[in-house]
């Protein structure tokens, strides 16, 4: 701040004719708008008449011209979008945990990762990765600090041929697509060199009011299996997990933690 009010008012000290220092400029706005939240004179606008010769009706015109195709647009259901390309499932993270229960996503792809149950501290949201929010414009690469998954494997029932095994992700199919509709999402696996295809319904028990049982700590997996081919085969869905008690905790060890 300045001795010379000249200084306050942004004219950095050159001199201003009739200017107000900031101090009276801010006290008097203090006032005013005081009066009008007391009844007093409107601060911001009006009142308008109804004649039509109001400045506003000239700069914003009640007709304002819009294509009748378009407005009917506004209030037409649009088509929910299903995602495919590999970039967008890669960045997709959907909660798939309880009320309460730590934080599971459900990956674009079908995997699991961001796993918020060992009492770390991920950042998130708006304070990302740095202020202003980083991590909407950078978001974050799935994370999964144990190793787990799901397999798909099918063998003709004639047997004789060895088992094909297709990993339930981004890597084991061809086609893999997104469906979200919170709290259950869908995810789509189909190949041309598979002849079974896999749709798999993953989320957690949400029912709005029931606290008691939207909070179990559990993520439903359901697979639903499709024998796409014109021979019979036979398929089954295999899956396994890391154990991974104490794993930010206990000391390290040339072990493998098994279930």
């Amino acid at each position: 701040m300045s001795d010379n009010p000249t200084d306050d008012c942004g004219c950095g000290g050159n001199g201003c004719n009739d200017a107000v220092p900031r101090r009276e400029f801010l006290k008097i706005a203090g006032l005013g708008a005081l009066a009008g939240s007391a009844g007093g004179m409107p601060v911001m606008a009006g009142p308008f008449s109804a004649d039509g010769d109001n400045e506003y009706l000239q700069t914003i015109p009640i007709d304002k011209k819009l294509d009748p195709a378009w407005v009917r647009s506004l209030f037409e259901r649009g088509n929910k979008e299903v995602y495919s390309d590999p970039k967008a499932l890669r960045h997709i993270g959907m909660p798939v945990g309880g009320i309460g229960a730590g934080l599971v996503y459900l990956g674009g792809d079908g995997r699991l990762w961001m796993w918020d149950v060992f009492n770390k501290r991920y950042p998130r949201g708006f304070m990302g990765r740095g202020a202003g929010g980083d991590t909407y414009l950078h978001p974050f690469e799935p994370i999964q600090p144990f190793a787990h998954g799901f397999q798909l494997r099918v063998q003709a029932s004639a047997g004789g041929d060895e088992a094909q095994i297709h990993s339930l992700d981004a890597d084991g199919f061809a086609n893999v697509t997104f469906d979200g509709r919170y709290p259950i999402g869908i995810v789509t696996y189909e190949d041309p060199a598979c002849a079974v295809a896999v749709q798999l319904e993953a989320f957690s028990p949400f029912i709005p009011l029931d606290l008691e049982n939207s909070s179990y700590p559990a993520t439903i997996m359901r697979y639903t299996l499709s024998n796409v081919s014109d021979q019979a085969v036979q398929a089954s869905v295999v899956g396994w997990v890391d154990n991974p008690v104490c794993l930010f905790t206990g000391q390290p060890r040339d072990t493998l933690r098994r279930n």
